[in-house]
């Protein structure tokens, strides 16, 4: 059995492209039950969130603002 993946989007609200971001990712065989966790901008954590995302194979979607592929990190608000 593989391990369990994790979708990263923001907790700020509900907005169209953590969703859209969720929905395609579902229909992926990798993410098909993937946990979802939110998690708000303004956390401390979240640089930690994202470095463990890397290391753990799992996503990040529209947070960080960082867009880069080899690591599955996705914001479209990327600096």
């Amino acid at each position: 059995m593989s391990e369990q993946r994790t979708i990263y989007v923001h907790g700020n609200g509900f907005h169209l492209d953590d969703a859209l971001c969720v929905v395609l990712l579902r229909h992926l065989p990798e993410f098909k039950d993937a946990k979802l966790v939110r998690v708000y901008r303004e956390d401390k954590i979240l640089e930690e969130v994202m470095e463990k995302a890397v290391q753990n194979g799992d996503i990040v979607c529209d947070i960080g603002r960082v867009y880069d592929h080899s690591k599955r990190l996705y914001d479209h608000h990327q600096q």
